[in-house]
């Protein structure tokens, strides 16, 4: 399930701004009015939310999603490890109360991942 064809099914809803969108990373905005919709195509795609709106990140989801901004209280995150690729989809309302940030990667999981991590921690 790559991005980009999570990103072909967004689009067929209003985009105000589409900043990025590869095999591997997609970024988008849209108005906060038509969140449940973009609800609506995430989870049937990922999943329901593992981290919804109001509830405390996990460590693990913090450390997932360190690379891409994080993930906090007041976001949303969904995930799915589809063959060894987690692909993870973050919704970020912004402060102005109208407009919401769609951040969606991928990125490889299972033990080869977890392994190079522990490797690394030895050293910083």
């Amino acid at each position: 399930m790559p991005i980009k064809t999570i990103a072909e099914k967004l689009a067929s809803l209003e985009i105000y701004e589409k900043r990025c969108v590869s095999d591997d990373f997609c970024e988008m905005v849209f108005l906060k009015k038509d969140i449940m919709k973009w609800d609506e195509v995430l989870t049937g795609e990922l999943g329901p939310a593992v981290k919804p709106l109001g509830e405390a990140p996990t460590k693990e989801d913090t450390v997932l999603t360190e690379d891409y901004g994080g993930i906090f209280k007041n976001q949303v995150l969904y995930k799915k490890d589809v063959g060894g690729v987690l692909v993870a989809a973050m919704l970020w309302p912004w402060q102005n109360n109208t407009h919401v940030t769609l951040k969606m990667f991928v990125k490889k999981s299972g033990p080869a991942q977890e392994n190079k991590k522990s490797f690394l921690k030895k050293f910083f």
